[in-house]
């Protein structure tokens, strides 16, 4: 995510910082969306069969993991996080404590 976002700034904002606030996605970029959530889902899947997941519904994981990575992306594209460097500091320590709360050890 972080680095479509840095090499396609007005592209990431026009998809999910409503930049156009007209804008809305047609059935093709919705349905994209869903092929990656998807993706993600079967994934987490995996890792709940095999039993290293902590929890079962890899849906709402998947959509969780998505919302707290492009919530870093759009506060640092809103602003709200000037530096880059404690974006990435901050995307990072995300990534890092998501991973440490869903997986077993």
């Amino acid at each position: 995510f972080w680095e479509f976002a840095r090499r396609h700034p007005q592209f990431y904002a026009l998809m999910f910082a409503g930049a156009l606030p007209q804008f809305k996605p047609d059935a093709a970029s919705i349905q994209d969306v869903a092929t990656a959530i998807g993706l993600l889902v079967a994934v987490l899947d995996g890792y709940r069969e095999a039993g290293l997941l902590r929890t079962d519904d890899t849906v709402q994981t998947a959509k969780m993991l998505w919302a707290a990575l492009h919530g870093v992306i759009h506060l640092r594209f809103a602003g709200h996080l000037a530096d880059e460097g404690e974006a990435r500091s901050l995307y990072a320590a995300t990534v890092t404590t998501l991973v440490a709360a869903l997986f077993r050890d």
